[in-house]
């Protein structure tokens, strides 16, 4: 949603923004997903009881494309 905000801005500081983000920091993107994981445990360590948690899943970020800005 962020890459679409800025592309939908289209102007001189959204593209600067969007090329620091994505292409220069390569910040990265997760998705958070439900799996069954372990949520009590036996004292000596074995697992007592299993639950759906929620899991982030990182996913691989594009590049920023941007188009010029039209003045």
């Amino acid at each position: 949603r962020f890459r679409q905000c800025l592309l939908a801005l289209n102007d001189t500081i959204s593209n600067i923004i969007g090329v620091t983000f994505f292409n220069l920091l390569e910040v990265p993107c997760f998705v958070l997903e439900e799996g069954e994981e372990c949520v009590q445990w036996h004292w000596w360590g074995g697992c007592e009881r299993y639950g759906v948690v929620p899991l982030a899943r990182m996913v691989q970020q594009s590049q920023y494309h941007y188009s010029l800005p039209v003045e």
